[in-house]
Formats: structure tokens, sequence, C-alpha cells
């Protein structure tokens, strides 16, 4: 009986430390397995035995490799692959890690390596996809990664955010930099709080918070294609970021038409929503639908189109299913519609290069991992897709002798890592695209699915510059964001006439954008961007709608990412990087150093805002500033108020666009209709921008030499009006 019990506890392995792959198996959660030669495995186990050999799915396997054969000390490298299917051995495996309570919101996303964490006052991790805040109204970080990367450091933090919690203590103002999620291309995730006194702030995400801006918001008439109606105005007066760049996205530093459903800033449902076209849709104008049509062609451009078609579609049109856009942050998600255990599929041309079951594709579009947004320039997909591509493509020109020299030191740059980096010319750029596919994904039985062209692979760096970048790129996690090459030279209806069963049409090529895919009471809105603007880092594709009353008419950038309408404000200025701005909860405001905040320059101007804060309510903290307000809009206001007489702005925003003559400033001063009627807030600055050379490449659809400008920054408001 004494031998057959311990037979029986041997083979039971719900206790013991077999129980943890036991776990796994039961409830499928993943487990993090570090093996020997310093390899890492996150997989799914679906089966096991005493002696630790695995069956196991999903598997991401991530090793770090140190490049040999070079002159100077290579840096090490981190690598991951993915296989669908492995069997590994019990004697490879020195330790398993399995996920915290499965299924948590917080171990979704370490096990999906979203682009964004939102993590609450409680430990655990939030998978929508656009704020991260740290305790109430707090830090907005964000981004892709290296996958590797980016798995060890989620963990990390949810670990360390239930150590904290357990203890009872909050997490340090900082957690942000400790996380370190980084990005350089995408400007869409962020963090906004709205002030009752009409003030409101927004963050971007980055290492910590990178950028941020503050602005004021009121209510207007809007004109949009022959249609009118009062809506949400926010007008940026300070920010952080030197963008506006005239082929740069617009943002943060010129204006924004958010085309999504929701609201400026927090909302309890579809009732509140505020975005214009939902505001057009409720006065009854339009229905809740817009056509975008982007031209492929040399000079770019396309139009938008109101409303739904009232002429029969294309025969060739797909109808996708989008998850519903009823929350408070939804996105425009194109589901699959396979049932069962079938999988969506990924293509590069003719060949398979992935696939992802169906049911995980629709978990990853409902919770904002996978979207549509002209707000992302190019188009981002997991790494193990993009190896698969960019290997086909190098394999084809290291078998042309000509072209490969051509490419020269930039051939080794077609790996998910260095992607971004390559600038070729163009003789380079036209070998290389005999070896490119369309992408395309299989979404459905009937051969439902999406692609993006191959068109949209290569762009001009600078217009005219002969020399030519990559637009796709790895998401740094499993999502695919579908920017401004998936809109690339088609027409794609979004119809939101019904939030809870929107609709993605594919209408088919752009063809010059002749077809009028709007309703008859209302005009086709030009759209302008040029293949390096649209396809480029900014992913930028503007247009030109009219404020007020009597008009004014500005530049804003036509973003499916955003539910805002953002204008900037005359007195705008960029402070550039001393400092950043940042609310920490619901009363205080902090002052966090900024990248150049070690500068002499910095130093003097942070030194006398310190002595102006330090009066009121602030304390320095090294090299913090904490501002405690009884309300979290006088915190920021006493900041606004002590950086408008101490800091010397860095420029006037969107200086650039409005050398080459755009119309981007609002004066709500100059409207009858802007609500409040009161004088609008506005912090003018004391001291001018430096004199300085400020060049701007007006060309957008030709080349035309630079225009170049030595002035005082302050003066060159002059330019636009």
């Amino acid at each position: 009986m004494a031998e057959d019990a311990k037979v029986e506890e041997k083979d039971n392995f719900d206790v013991g430390p077999l129980s943890v792959l036991q776990k796994c198996v039961k409830d499928n959660s993943q487990v993090l397995i570090n093996c020997r030669n310093n390899r890492k495995i996150l997989a799914r186990v679906k089966a096991f035995d005493r002696h630790s050999n695995m069956v196991l799915e999903n598997v991401r396997e991530m090793w770090t490799e140190v490049p040999h054969g070079g002159k100077k000390k290579a840096k090490p490298v981190n690598k991951d692959r993915f296989i669908s299917k492995m069997f590994l051995r019990g004697d490879s495996v020195i330790l398993v890690l399995r996920n915290p309570k499965p299924l948590s919101p917080a171990i979704q996303s370490c096990m999906m390596v979203p682009r964004l964490l939102t993590l609450s006052d409680k430990p655990a991790v939030d998978f929508k996809r656009s704020e991260v805040s740290i305790g109430p109204q707090s830090h907005g970080i964000q981004r892709s990664m290296g996958r590797t990367r980016a798995l060890l450091l989620c963990w990390l933090a949810v670990l360390r955010a239930v150590l904290a919690s357990r203890a009872g203590v909050a997490l340090e103002e900082d957690v942000a930099t400790w996380v370190q999620l980084r990005s350089n291309r995408s400007r869409r995730t962020r963090h906004t709080v709205l002030l009752s006194n009409n003030l409101y702030w927004q963050g971007y995400g980055g290492e910590t918070l990178w950028s941020y801006f503050i602005g004021s918001l009121g209510q207007d008439v809007v004109h949009l294609g022959g249609v009118r109606g009062h809506a949400r105005v926010g007008l940026n007066l300070m920010g952080n970021m030197p963008m506006g760049d005239i082929s740069q996205t617009v943002s943060t530093d010129v204006g924004v038409l958010g085309l999504l459903p929701g609201c400026f800033a927090g909302c309890r449902g579809p009732d509140d929503f505020d975005d214009l076209l939902t505001i057009f849709a409720r006065e009854g104008r339009m229905s809740r639908a817009f056509t975008l049509c982007f031209d492929d062609s040399a000079t770019g451009g396309g139009k938008l189109f109101l409303g739904k078609p009232t002429r029969s579609l294309p025969d060739t049109a797909v109808i996708l299913p989008m998850a519903p856009v009823t929350s408070e942050m939804p996105s425009y998600a194109p589901m699959s519609t396979f049932e069962g255990n079938a999988h969506v599929l990924f293509y590069f041309g003719l060949r398979e290069v992935g696939s992802l079951p169906a049911v995980e594709w629709n978990t990853m579009m409902r919770q904002g991992q996978s979207y549509s947004d002209t707000g992302t320039n190019g188009f981002q997909m997991p790494s193990h897709l993009l190896e698969q591509i960019l290997k086909t493509i190098r394999t084809g020109i290291q078998q042309d002798q000509l072209c490969q020299s051509l490419w020269g030191h930039h051939l080794r740059k077609l790996s998910p890592s260095l992607v971004q980096e390559v600038a070729v010319p163009q003789e380079a750029m036209r070998c290389a695209t005999r070896h490119l596919r369309d992408f395309y994904v299989k979404l459905g039985p009937k051969n439902e699915g999406l692609s993006i062209s191959k068109s949209s692979f290569f762009y001009e760096l600078e217009p005219c510059s002969q020399r030519f970048g990559i637009s796709w790129g790895e998401s740094g996690s499993d999502g695919m964001i579908l920017g401004t090459a998936f809109n690339w030279g088609r027409s794609v209806l979004y119809d939101t006439s019904d939030l809870a069963a929107p609709r993605m049409v594919l209408l088919g090529p752009a063809e010059g954008c002749a077809v009028h895919y709007g309703e008859p009471q209302t005009e086709a809105v030009p759209l302008k961007g040029t293949p390096t603007e649209v396809l480029g880092t900014g992913g930028a594709m503007t247009l030109e709608l009219a404020l007020g009353t009597p008009k004014q008419v500005v530049t804003m950038q036509v973003h499916t990412g955003s539910q805002k309408l953002v204008g900037i404000h005359q007195t705008c200025r960029n402070l550039g990087n001393c400092f950043l701005v940042q609310p920490v909860d619901g009363q205080n405001t902090a002052l966090l150093p900024g990248p150049d905040y070690n500068s002499a320059t910095c130093q003097e101007q942070v030194s006398e805002m310190a002595k102006e804060l330090v009066q009121h309510s602030c304390s320095r903290l090294k090299t913090k500033l904490l501002c405690e307000c009884n309300r979290q809009e006088d915190c920021l206001a006493l900041v606004m108020e002590a950086a408008s007489q101490h800091v010397v702005p860095k420029q006037v925003c969107a200086l650039t666009r409005k050398m080459c003559g755009e119309r981007v400033d609002f004066f709500p001063e100059l409207s009858q209709s802007f609500l409040p009627a009161q004088r609008f807030p506005s912090y003018p600055f004391a001291k001018t921008p430096d004199v300085q050379t400020v060049t701007a490449r007006c060309h957008l659809d030709r080349c035309i030499s630079p225009r170049t400008r030595s002035d005082r920054g302050e003066e060159l408001d002059d330019i636009q009006h």
C-alpha cells in the first residue's frame, strides 16, 4: 500500500513542482521558460511528463547574439523567432515562470505584448490601446520595441505593481522611466486630462513621457464638405515637441481632425460622444460614415467623402465587419468571419508567411491591439511576419549581382530591427521592386480579406531627394497596425451608422478619386499629402476645414485613430525640451526633467521658474518640481503662467508650415460663435525666441528650392496674417 501511495503521489501533478505546468495545461495560460544556452521561450503548454518534457504551442523563442567578424566590438543583438509547435526536452529546462492569475488583464497584456499598457492604481494592466495611467490621471506612456525586451519589461512592471500594492505603497512617480516602452514612430498613443476651466493637457508616451501639450477647449461652428455643425474644438497653447514640419505629422503642433466616434476626454457611452462626425449625424446633416480615398500617384493627395454612398457599391467591393465602436476608446478594427478553429492567413504574394487563429485575431481587434489608423505611418506588423517578407526581398536582391552592389551595406538593414534605417538611392529601390508583392490577409471563408499594396513599401525620404526608405515595419507586438499604407491607392468606406455593427468596405482602387462616394448633399473634401508626407515617418494626410463665424480656414491632419478636433491658437509656442509638464493625480502637477535639462540654458530657465513656483504651492524634489493645489487646473495655470514669464520659447508652433503659407492658426477672439464667450485664456510669452535661421521645404507636388528666413520667431507670425 505504501508503494502504491508513492506511485500515486509521483503521478499526481496537482502538487509539487510540476503543479505549475499542470495549472498551465488546465487553464491554457502561458509560461516563460528559461533554457540552457541563454534561450528563453514564451509558449502555451499542451502536455508534459514527470521529466519536464513538454509539447508547446504558439512558441516565441528569444535569445541574444553578439555579431562576429567586425573590427569594432559589436553590440549584442536581440533576436526571436516564432514556432507553431515544439517538443522541448526536460533536460534543457532551467526555470519555468507561469503567468499569474490566467486571463487577467495584466497577464493578457504581457501575453500579447501590446503596444500599450495601462497601469492603474490597482495591480492590473488594462489592455486598451490609448493610455497608460499610474494612479488616477497620471502618466501617458507607450510603445513598441523589440519583442524580447518588451516582454521582460512588461512582466517586471506587473510584478512591481503587485508588490507595491501588497506593501500598501504607491508606485514611484517615475515608474514610466523604469518601464521604458519606446517608440520613435507613432504619435497616436496619448493620455488626456480635461479640467473644469476648459484647460486640457495631453501627453504622448515613449521613453517615459516624451511629448505633451496644453490647450483650452471651446465650442464653435465647423464647416466641412458642405456640412455645418457645432462641435468641441481644442486649441493648443504650448507644448514641447518641435513637430509640425511641412513633411511631418501635424498631430501635436498643428491640428487633428479625428474621425473616430468618441469623446474629447472621458465619456460614459455613445450618448456622450462629441466627435465632429457624430455631431453632424446627430443634427441630421449626414449619416455617420465617410470614405477615404488616397491617391498613389507621384503627387499624392486624395478626397474625403462624407456620409454613406447612395450609389451601388462596386461588384468587387469587399465588406468586412468591424469591432463595435461603442466603448470610450474604440478603433476601426476589421474582424475575421472564420468560425471554429479556422486560422487567419497571411500572404506575401502567393506565398503564405504566417497564420493566426481567427479567435485570437478577433480578440486583438476588440482589445485595440490591431486597427486602421491614418495617424500611423506605413504598415506595422509582427516581427516574425516582417522577417519572412524581408528575407524574401533580401534573397531576391542577393541573386542579382548588380542590385546587390547598389544596395551595399544597406542590404543587412533588411531586418525587422534595422529596416527603418534604410536609405537607398533610386536605382537600388527600382531593382528591389521586382521582388515586392502585395501583403494579403485572408479573413473569411469566401476569400474576404484586406491587402497592403506593394507600391506603399518604398517612399522618398524627402521630395526630390531620390533617396528612399521603407514604410513597412514591426509593430513590436502580435498586433497589426494598418497605417497610411493600408489606405494608399484605394478607397475605403468606414460605415459607423450602426455603432454596434460597423462595417469597413474596400471599394477598390483610388483611380484618381473620381467617383463620389458621399451623400448628395455633401461635397468632396480635397486631401493633400505627397508620398513622403503620407508614407514617411510623419504619416500625415491633411485637409482644410472652416471654423467660426466668419469662417476661418485651417489645415488639419485626417486621423482615423482619434476622436478629437484640435487646432492651435496664434499664441501657441514650442517650449523645447528643458522640462516636461505632467499631471500627477487629480490635484497636483509635476515638472519633470526633459532631454535637454542639463544644458546651461535649461538650467537657467528652470531655476527661474522654480524660484517663482516655490513661492506658491510648489516644492523641489531633486530634479523634479511638484506643485500641490486644491484643483489641478490651478496647478496647471500656475505652471503656464511661470513658463510664459521665464521661459524663452524655442519656436512658434507650426513655424515651417506658416513659412510655406499654410493656414494653421485659429483666432477664437474673431469668431462671433465661439463659446465660452468670455476672453479666451492665453499666456503670452514675455521673452521672444532667439534670432534663428529656419529652413522650410515647401514643395508638395514639385521640387522647389527650400525657403529660408533668418529672423526672430515671434515675427514669423506675420507670414500667415
